[in-house]
């Protein structure tokens, strides 16, 4: 008789317990084996390290990359989220709020009645353009060495040929 081989959904769970146990946190074994592949996926969320609200893009391959996501039992996915993501998710908020805020008094100021979007795409225009200007520029070497090893200058060329002339 030949065996059928393990569903996604019995990897996970045998996944998901090897994982809690090397945590230090194990789910007991006994009462494990009593429990269907489905129970005990059902114990567990998933956590995002980087959040919905900070991520760069709203592209689902993205932000809900296998990279970025934890499994965590229940109890302590709530406790992460209620102690740690929603504070720094409001703190986000907050200093989005202020710098939009600024953003638009200064604006104000000057006298421009812009559209926030279209003042940040100004700003980054801008910073892009500064960016490029900074390159350095060397003065460039005006001549050339001679066999011997000393140096020859255009400048001198250009006497000596007038000198020739003359």
């Amino acid at each position: 008789m030949k065996r059928k081989p393990p569903t996604k959904d019995e990897k996970l769970a045998a996944v998901l317990l090897e994982y809690q146990r090397l945590l230090g946190d194990p789910i007991d074994r006994e009462q494990a084996k009593q429990m269907t592949a489905a129970e005990i996926t059902s114990l567990f969320q998933w956590d995002h390290d980087v959040h919905v609200v900070n991520r760069q893009s709203d592209d689902p391959k993205v932000y809900n990359h296998p990279t970025i996501m934890t499994p965590r039992l229940i109890l302590q996915h709530r406790e992460k989220t209620a102690k740690k993501d929603i504070p720094q998710i409001a703190k986000g908020k907050r200093i989005r709020a202020d710098n939009a805020q600024h953003t638009e008094k200064m604006a104000a100021k000057i006298g421009q009645a812009v559209p926030l979007g279209e003042i940040v795409d100004r700003v980054m225009l801008k910073t892009k353009q500064k960016i490029q200007k900074r390159k350095l520029q060397g003065r460039g070497f005006g001549g050339w060495r001679a066999m011997d090893g000393t140096p020859r200058w255009k400048r001198d060329r250009k006497r000596r040929a007038s000198a020739k002339e003359t």
